[in-house]
Order: structure tokens, then C-alpha cells, then sequence
């Protein structure tokens, strides 16, 4: 639903940030540097497809609302505008109003973030420089990458991007009928 909710905001999977990184490097004009992920495709998977069916359910029925009540709108558009502080307060709303959802969500964002902050500490062992990227939901709040990575001592700094992103009508519950009461 989230990816049908992105593509009806005018992006494409050829635009995700993978694809671009990828791009680039193999543009780049010296050696085409090693890709390697903090995580896998599997891993995501089976984390997506755990859980009990209640927790599906919840997750399935906290996305449906979040699209039909505008709140991915809301967070879209903090994320287009780059407005940081906004975009983590208003990541942190929306896990504070699905407490059936927090073990999920403790285990999808906090879980992988302290893993994918252990493989970004790792790269420090490593010669030459690296390029980190991962999603938005991953870098705010205290249990974000930006914070555990602070804690550990390292300087972290955004990117500005060059040109703001493409903007679409927001979805909100266009074309969507809501049972009756």
C-alpha cells in the first residue's frame, strides 16, 4: 500500500535511493567502488512477514488510516520540504497512536537501527571512504541512527539535497470509500 500510495505521488522504484547510488557510482570516473549491504533482502523479508497475525493485521490496518486520515501526506511533505524535527515528531506520533503496533515497530526501526549502526561502526575499520544510505525512518528520534551513531562519538552531518523532489497531489482518500458506520 505504501509503495501504490508513492507511486500515485509520482515517484518510480527506479528513482529509490538504491538505484541512484548505483547509478553514480558506476558513472563515477575511477574504479566503480564495492557496494555492500547492512542488511539483506531476506532479512527484510522475514522480518516483514513475521510476527503474529494480529501484529499483520494492525500494521495492515494502521497503513490503510494513515493514508485515508492524510497523516502520509503529512510526512511526505515534511520529508520534501527537508524539515527534519518535524518529520521525527511526527514519525514518533505515529507509533505513540499504534501501541498495538510498538513490539512490531520496535523490532522494524529500532532493532535494524542498532544493527545497521554496528555495520556504519564498522566501516571506520576499513581503508578508504564510504557512502552510507539508508531510509528516512531510520535516522531520527533517540534510538535513530543519527543519535546512536552521535553516542558513539562520530560527527554526522545531512546532505542538502541539489533540487527539492517532485511533488504530487497527495492521495489522501481520493477514489477510496470508507464502509459506512
Amino acid at each position: 500500500l505504501q509503495m501504490a500510495y508513492l507511486q500515485a505521488h509520482g515517484f518510480t522504484a527506479e528513482q529509490g535511493v538504491e538505484q541512484l547510488v548505483m547509478a553514480h557510482a558506476a558513472a563515477a570516473p575511477r574504479a566503480t567502488p564495492e557496494v555492500l549491504g547492512l542488511e539483506t533482502a531476506l532479512e527484510q523479508l522475514q522480518l516483514l512477514s513475521g510476527g503474529s497475525k494480529t501484529s499483520q493485521h494492525a500494521m495492515l490496518q494502521e497503513t490503510v488510516n494513515s493514508i485515508l486520515e492524510g497523516q502520509m501526506d503529512d510526512l511526505l511533505d515534511r520529508y520534501l520540504d527537508g524539515d527534519a524535527p518535524g518529520f521525527a515528531a511526527k514519525l514518533a506520533s505515529q507509533r505513540a497512536q499504534a501501541p498495538a503496533l510498538q513490539p512490531f515497530m520496535e523490532e522494524l526501526l529500532d532493532g535494524r537501527n542498532r544493527r545497521m549502526a554496528s555495520g556504519i561502526l564498522a566501516l571506520f575499520d576499513r581503508a578508504g571512504q564510504s557512502l552510507v544510505t539508508v531510509g528516512a525512518a531510520h535516522m531520527f528520534g533517540p534510538s535513530g541512527l543519527l543519535a546512536l551513531l552521535r553516542a558513539e562519538g562520530i560527527r554526522v552531518e545531512p546532505i542538502a539535497p541539489h533540487t527539492p523532489a517532485p511533488r504530487q497531489t497527495p492521495i489522501g482518500n481520493q477514489g477510496v470509500q470508507q464502509p459506512a458506520p
